[in-house]
């Protein structure tokens, strides 16, 4: 073990916080009053910003000393439940030379970490914990796995230099009060250019040790995983990111609005990593890892590191089994962490599955966005009802051309009647938008008459397909949906 003159002026820094905040919220206070003894009115008028500052100061530097810098969202689990993922973590820790942790969360991110609550800026170390990321689980090998865990609790065994536990600790507990003073309100912006310029100080000395550490936690991991599996690892790690991002953008969100949620919400990220569709995104995520960097990031660029492992000699793995066998009863345990991650509300929302559900929440989507069409058409035919008669009627008569995109509105209201009597449907992609399918060429036949402007063409085929005249969308839908539940 050796010492870094770069670490010591870091825990320098670090301790001196309080000291500095200290000394200025000294000297604003003897100012104030020096201001009072010379001229009370003047004396107010300093104590208006003084004692703000004061009060920013002071929160300043409790902040850096009780902000935990871990997360408290996620599914605890405890050795009786997990005992082979807990054996993992112990075993790590003790390769690498650390404390285990405390507690092992899992939570609905592409994330792993260990984190602590402290005192004295970070130097007393009262709680660990270590966050896993749920999709990594899912979507890592065992080996994998390891040496994501075990890189993460390298920064805590102090074997690359004497003080590097506590530098990393310093380093993510500046970076978090910094954000956390850099918000809206004007107290806190009469510090953030004082604390700021402290905290960046901080930021760009340390960055470079902290980059040096993650080199050095990668070439542990790499030396209980191996290799081969560390430098996999943060290859898959990019690509379950991406998969990640597209689930939530695209799926976790569906059938909210409507009302339902998926019955098996996980499941659905599982498909996206999965589907063949997404294979070839997802092997340039893996082919080509990030190179991007600024002067304050922690990290290495990815393609850095994936680069410096890969020189590495050691054997590829060659039997290595899914991380999610690590788990008792993978599933239901991945369906907790994405259930503790919901928003208010989702009791009472139904459940469906996934096929139904792409189908059941774009179609309520669509059936809101054409009551427009049927209001306008109401109005323009004399207040007549809304109903599927009176907008073939406006149409017929011209009195809907006002609407810019009137074939557009057209063809997705006939597209909703012809979903509500089972003659067309949304169809579920794990790669792609949703596909819209029709039964019996009634889409051809709709986009015919509609090209053609063929107002009969279009009440021949609402006739054909039995669609009623008196038909609305905000009456099509039942709730709840015959095949959801509740659990």
């Amino acid at each position: 073990m050796r010492f870094s003159v770069r670490a010591v002026v870091c825990l320098v820094l670090l301790a001196a916080f309080p000291v500095v905040v200290l000394a200025v919220a000294a000297g604003l206070g003897a100012l104030e009053v020096f201001a009072l003894r010379a001229n009370a009115f003047t004396g107010v008028k300093i104590g208006l910003i003084v004692l703000p500052v004061l009060f920013v100061l002071v929160k300043a530097v409790f902040t850096l000393d009780r902000l935990g810098d871990g997360e408290r969202g996620g599914v605890v689990v405890t050795p009786e439940a997990q005992p082979r993922l807990w054996g993992l973590v112990r075993r790590l820790a003790a390769d690498v030379g650390t404390a285990p942790p405390d507690e092992i969360r899992l939570v609905p991110a592409v994330n792993a970490g260990v984190s602590e609550d402290a005192r004295l800026a970070g130097l007393r170390v009262t709680k660990r914990r270590m966050i896993i990321g749920a999709p990594l689980l899912a979507g890592l090998s065992e080996a994998q796995l390891t040496a994501v865990l075990a890189h993460e609790l390298a920064h805590y065994s102090n074997r690359d230099t004497r003080f590097a536990a506590a530098t990393y600790r310093g380093f993510v507990r500046m970076a978090r009060t910094l954000g956390q003073l850099s918000r809206p309100g004007w107290f806190d912006q009469v510090v953030a250019a004082f604390f700021a310029a402290y905290a960046r100080f901080y930021l760009r000395l340390s960055s470079t040790l902290s980059r040096r550490q993650e080199l050095a936690a990668d070439a542990l991991a790499a030396t209980i995983a191996g290799p081969h599996a560390a430098a996999s690892a943060l290859r898959e790690v990019e690509a379950l990111a991406f998969a990640w991002h597209r689930f939530l953008s695209r799926y976790a969100g569906l059938g909210w609005s409507a009302g339902y949620l998926p019955r098996h919400i996980f499941g659905g990220f599982t498909a996206v990593l999965t589907d063949p569709g997404n294979r070839a995104e997802l092997d340039a995520v893996r082919a080509q890892p990030g190179t991007d960097a600024t002067p304050y990031d922690s990290h290495p660029p990815t393609a850095e590191r994936v680069a410096l492992l890969e020189t590495l000699p050691g054997p590829a793995v060659t039997a290595d089994r899914p991380a999610r066998d690590l788990l008792e009863n993978p599933d239901a345990t991945f369906e907790a962490v994405m259930a503790g991650a919901l928003r208010e509300g989702a009791d009472a929302k139904f459940r469906l599955d996934w096929p139904l559900l792409v189908h059941v929440s774009i179609r309520h989507d669509a059936g809101r966005a054409v009551e427009p069409l049927f209001r306008s058409a109401g109005y323009t035919m004399q207040q007549q009802p809304a109903t599927l008669a009176t907008v073939l009627d406006a149409f017929e008569t011209g009195r809907l051309a006002g609407h810019r995109e009137l074939r557009q509105e057209m063809e997705l209201l006939v597209t909703v009647a012809l979903a509500d009597a089972g003659l067309a449907r949304w169809e579920l992609s794990w790669s792609a938008p949703a596909q819209l399918t029709y039964e019996a060429g009634y889409g051809e036949r709709l986009t015919a008459v509609l090209d053609a402007g063929d107002a009969a063409g279009l009440r021949k085929l609402v006739a054909d397909a039995g669609l009623p005249l008196d038909w609305r969308p905000s009456a099509s839908v039942s709730y709840p949906h015959p095949e959801a539940v509740r659990s």
